[in-house]
């Protein structure tokens, strides 16, 4: 995707631009799976849509990219659009983001406490 969003800031620079997101819930035994941020802090796992795919695929996708885990969508939970970003570099973005309740594929392991899941992923 970074490619991608390279091409267009090509075009456009930093004039700002519209983005689309899939974002998604995974719980197990009450714990929340949380990713670190790059730049510090913590979300949800998710991120941009490619070209051609649809809000849930590319949930899914981004889920078994950034976590391992294969999950199904249950149900959308919102759609939220007024988000703005501007990174240090000064590309500035509206994200339009899909949130959605996911089920895991896969055993994710109960666990009591936060966790390193590989990577900077953790159930809290």
């Amino acid at each position: 995707m970074a490619d991608y969003i390279k091409s267009i800031r090509k075009f456009v620079g930093h004039t700002p631009i519209i983005l689309n997101t899939a974002t998604g819930i995974v719980m197990d035994h009450g714990k929340l799976l949380l990713q670190e941020r790059a730049g510090g802090g913590w979300c949800l796992p998710g991120g941009y849509l490619e070209y051609g795919e649809s809000y849930s695929e590319a949930c899914k996708r981004e889920l078994l990219e950034d976590t391992g885990f294969n999950v199904k969508v249950v149900r959308p939970l919102g759609v939220f659009d007024k988000y703005f970003m501007e990174y240090a570099n000064g590309d500035k973005l509206q994200n339009i983001g899909m949130l959605f309740w996911l089920n895991q594929l896969v055993d994710v392991c109960s666990v009591n406490k936060p966790r390193k899941l590989g990577g900077s992923n953790t159930l809290i």
